[in-house]
């Protein structure tokens, strides 16, 4: 049996109960048993740091390029990152302000 975890919908904003599945950047995505709309929460702590990492390690690599007179040219891996920090942030936020799930 697959694992279910506690969700509140951002459409609805009803408790639910559901299995989690992965998007291509590692959000945790669910379908609300009320409204039928996907639900997406952010990024888990492991995957947030490592984009993180990759983000600030680019930076520095740009840095590098930049003092030896180089141009700086980002990578599919980056511009992932960037993005995925930027989507996670904004989902954060619209988590934030639903109320805590109610158990059933």
């Amino acid at each position: 049996m697959a694992h279910l975890d506690d969700v509140v919908c951002t459409r609805c904003r009803e408790s639910f109960r559901g299995p989690s599945a992965k998007t291509f950047l590692g959000f945790r995505k669910y379908v609300c048993t009320a409204c039928e709309s996907k639900v997406i929460y952010p990024l888990g702590d492991v995957t947030r740091v490592i984009y993180w990492t990759v983000a600030v390690l680019f930076l520095v690599i740009a840095a590098m390029a930049v003092a030896s007179g180089g141009v700086p040219v980002p990578g599919l891996l980056m511009i992932g990152a960037v993005y995925g920090l930027v989507r996670d942030h904004a989902i954060r936020k619209q988590v934030q302000g639903l109320p805590q799930p109610k158990w059933r």
